[in-house]
C-alpha cells in the first residue's frame, strides 16, 4: 500500500511555494519526514520540523556561491588593476595621448562583447527594438558622454597623483547632490 508524501512549507517563504508536490512513498519510508526535493529541504522527522539541507541541494549551491564571490573578486581588483595600468601607460612611459589609451579600452571591450555575442555566450533579447532614431537620441548621446569621460579621466593620470585622483572620483556623488538641491 502506498503513502503519500505532501510537502509543505518549512519556512515562511510563501514566494518560493507556488502550490503542493505530492508523490508516492513505499512502506520503508517514514511519514514523519517530509521532503522538499525542489527546494532540496528536509522537515520533519527527528528534528522537530527544523528544515536541515538536502545533501544534493547543497553542491550546487555551494557551486553558485563560489563563483559569484569570484567574480565580485575579480571586478574588485580589474578597476584598480586598470587604474595602476592607465597611470603607467601615461606618466612612467610618457604617451601623452589619453584618448588613444581609453579608446584601446573600448576596442577590446567592443571585441570581446562581439565575440561574446557571435558564439552565443550572450542573447540579444531586444536587438528588435534598437532602431535608428533609438539609436540617434538614446545610445549616441550616451557613448559620447562615456568616451568623454574616459578622455578626461585618463588625462588627469598625467598631472595628479593616484590617490588624489581616487579622492576627487569618490567625492563626485556629493558634488551631484549639492548641485541637484
Amino acid at each position: 500500500m502506498a503513502k503519500e508524501i505532501v510537502t509543505r512549507k518549512a519556512f515562511s517563504t510563501d514566494h518560493l511555494y507556488r502550490s503542493p508536490i505530492t508523490r508516492p512513498c513505499s512502506d520503508e519510508e517514514s511519514d514523519d519526514s517530509i521532503t522538499d526535493e525542489a527546494h532540496g529541504l528536509i522537515t520533519g522527522g527527528n528534528t522537530g520540523g527544523e528544515p536541515m539541507l538536502h545533501s544534493k541541494a547543497l553542491g550546487p549551491r555551494l557551486r553558485r556561491a563560489a563563483s559569484v564571490a569570484a567574480a565580485c573578486l575579480l571586478y574588485l581588483s580589474i578597476g584598480p588593476s586598470l587604474i595602476i595600468v592607465n597611470r603607467a601607460i601615461l606618466n612612467d612611459r610618457a604617451f601623452n595621448y589619453p584618448m588613444a589609451v581609453s579608446g584601446l579600452g573600448l576596442l577590446c571591450s567592443t571585441a570581446v562583447s562581439v565575440t561574446l555575442i557571435h558564439c552565443r555566450c550572450v542573447r540579444r533579447e531586444h536587438a528588435n527594438a534598437i532602431t535608428l532614431k533609438f539609436y540617434v537620441y538614446n545610445l549616441l548621446p550616451i557613448g559620447a558622454a562615456l568616451a568623454t569621460t574616459l578622455a578626461a579621466g585618463n588625462a588627469v593620470y598625467m598631472y595628479l597623483p593616484v590617490g588624489f585622483i581616487q579622492m576627487l572620483k569618490a567625492f563626485t556623488p556629493a558634488v551631484i547632490v549639492a548641485k541637484c538641491h
